[in-house]
Order: structure tokens, then sequence, then C-alpha cells
């Protein structure tokens, strides 16, 4: 096994903040993505709860289209 070298259980307050700061550095990109996908699952939850006459009709579906001229 190999031996670590003891690190003191304190750190100077300018070492642990500069620690964090890498910590924080790392992380983001993970947060970034994680955020994106929890927002595209509320997207989806949303467009599912509204009725198709309250949504934005997107052009794509003609037979939204259609419904939509017939009002």
């Amino acid at each position: 096994m190999m031996m670590m070298p003891k690190q003191p259980l304190l750190l100077t307050p300018m070492k642990r903040l500069k620690q964090l700061l890498l910590l924080l550095l790392l992380l983001q990109p993970l947060y970034k993505s994680l955020t994106a996908v929890v927002m595209k699952r509320r997207k989806r939850k949303y467009e599912k709860r509204v009725p198709p006459t309250l949504a934005p009709p997107s052009p794509s579906n003609k037979r939204n289209r259609k419904s939509l001229k017939k009002l």
C-alpha cells in the first residue's frame, strides 16, 4: 500500500479557498449539463399538461394548423 503524505487537518484559509475554487471550476460543466437536462424535463412536462388549444401552434403539425383555421 502506498503511503500518502499526511496533510494537516486544518489547511490555511488561502489553500482552502484555492481548493474550493478549483472544485467549483471542475464541477461547473457537470452542473450545467444537469441543469440543461432538468430544464428539458420540465419543459416536456409543461407541454404535456397544456391542452392543445392553449399550446402555441407548431407549423410542422398539420392537424394543429387545420384546427386553428376552423376557429
